[in-house]
């Protein structure tokens, strides 16, 4: 759970700054709560993987799973690879990742 807390740690940083970046850059103030929300909650979640806890796995896999879904339909829409595409590839690369830890709690 260690290396997954570090991965899911350094997703969340990203998708608040991302947030961050959007607001600063288009004055986008569903960007700025949506980047807040998911990067706290990320990074909450990242907390909970590093003591151990079952719950914050299915926590970041859920939460990975709605941003990835976010994300890809925004690039579908758009075209444009930067920054949802960015985002989406980044996001299907976190759903692997919480699916396989999450798969080794369940067999546990």
């Amino acid at each position: 759970m260690q290396i997954t807390g570090l991965f899911v740690l350094i997703y969340g940083v990203i998708v608040l700054s991302g947030g961050i970046w959007g607001y600063i850059h288009a004055h986008s103030f569903p960007s700025l709560i949506a980047g807040l929300s998911f990067g706290v909650a990320l990074t909450i979640s990242s907390c909970g993987l590093f003591l151990k806890r079952k719950f914050f796995s299915y926590l970041a896999l859920g939460l990975t799973l709605i941003l990835f879904s976010l994300f890809l339909s925004r690039f579908l829409k758009a075209h444009a690879f930067f920054p949802s595409g960015l985002m989406a590839l980044l996001s299907f690369i976190m759903l692997i990742i919480t699916s396989l830890q999450t798969k080794r709690i369940i067999k546990k």
